[in-house]
């Protein structure tokens, strides 16, 4: 999988003791050092602002490999009928 920054990314794993942090899907806004990225989540986790990057209680650093990348295009069944989101 290859992350980049500005990617919409879902948790798939708890991290740092974090667990309500799985299934939450948020932006990653900055690379961190190694194979971790800084990911501002929609709501507060109780995290931090990731250095002054995102609004504080937002932010948590991630492995890559306990983030899914989110597909540009989901499909949804709406009544019937399909209807796609970017």
């Amino acid at each position: 999988m290859v992350i980049k920054i500005g990617d919409k990314v879902e948790c798939i794993e708890q991290h740092d003791g974090k667990s309500c942090i799985v299934g939450k899907f948020g932006t990653v806004v900055v690379k961190r050092a190694g194979s971790k990225w800084g990911v501002e989540f929609k709501e507060d986790i109780g995290g931090h602002s990731l250095g002054r990057v995102c609004e504080h209680g937002y932010g948590w650093d991630i492995p890559e490999y306990k983030l899914k990348k989110k597909s540009k295009r989901q499909v949804i069944n709406k009544g019937g009928k399909l209807v796609f989101l970017e």
